[in-house]
């Protein structure tokens, strides 16, 4: 989807901020309006649009080494709070 404007930001915090600010409309992750969707400042204008199917998160590491046990655990950790912070927060949203 193509959109042209006066303004235009690829940083999340600057999007909301313009979002909330009634500027026009924007495409930001759930981390930066979940917040302001969920309390009525801004709305959903295309709630059925997806980016991606999933967007993820990347965990980088140097290439053709074996992943320590501890390091991997700790990604299962952090993957899954994440996860349920998302539906925590968001749930109803995603």
């Amino acid at each position: 989807m193509s959109v042209s404007g006066p303004i235009t930001a690829n940083w999340g915090d600057a999007i909301a901020d313009l979002v909330e600010a009634d500027m026009g409309i924007g495409m930001a992750s759930l981390w930066h309006v979940g917040p302001a969707i969920k309390q009525g400042k801004v709305v959903q204008v295309l709630p059925d649009y997806k980016i991606w199917p999933e967007t993820r998160i990347w965990a980088v590491r140097p290439p053709g080494r074996l992943t320590p046990v501890r390091v991997k655990v700790f990604l299962d950790f952090i993957e899954e709070v994440i996860r349920k912070t998302n539906i925590e927060r968001y749930g109803d949203l995603l």
